[in-house]
């Protein structure tokens, strides 16, 4: 059976924390639409907490940034079509890689999952019906494409990875890291 895995950033030692992705403009992205991003400019990104800096994290937004050495590692494994890979600087500093997944799954499994989704009382209407929170996420592998190694749960910001991406990292040396079993 495939195995999936949330990844997510281990917080831990002095690291850095990194704010909002914005292009030269200073106009934001977001990047858990599943949708391929057209830039004004570059992508840049501030430190808004000095600390040791990381080769994996997620900005302020769950933005999942990666250094150059873990994106080469993952662009030779990850089909095209599945990310889109848009160069970062962060602080003036190059190098760094933001993932942005192309596939968004409906793959939530809701029996096992512990979630809350927007109700008509709630101060956002136009998001009634759709997730708020997913406290503990679960995925149903059956609605999940073979080949798919990375993509966005709907209606979340979480994003999964394959086993077969979790020991690419692994190997590659990637601390600072967790990798949730959501399968």
């Amino acid at each position: 059976m495939r195995r999936f895995y949330e990844l997510r950033e281990e917080m831990c030692c002095q690291r850095w924390h990194v704010g909002e992705v914005t292009d030269s403009h200073g106009e934001e992205y977001w990047f858990h639409s599943g949708d391929v991003i057209e830039v004004a400019g570059e992508l840049r990104a501030d430190v808004h907490h000095r600390g040791r800096p990381l080769e994996f994290f997620n900005t302020t937004f769950g933005v999942p940034v990666f250094s150059e050495r873990l994106q080469s590692a993952l662009d030779s494994v990850i089909a095209p079509g599945q990310v889109q890979w848009l160069p970062l600087r962060i602080d003036g500093r190059s190098g760094y890689w933001v993932m942005n997944p192309l596939s968004l799954i409906r793959c939530l499994d809701e029996q096992r999952s512990d979630f809350v989704k927007w109700k008509p009382g709630d101060y956002r209407t136009d998001l009634v019906g759709k997730y708020r929170m997913v406290i503990d996420l679960y995925v149903d592998p059956g609605a999940i494409p073979m080949g798919v190694e990375v993509f966005i749960v709907w209606g979340t910001d979480k994003v999964i990875v394959t086993g077969k991406i979790k020991d690419v990292l692994e190997m590659s040396g990637l601390k600072y890291a967790q990798f949730i079993d959501v399968t």
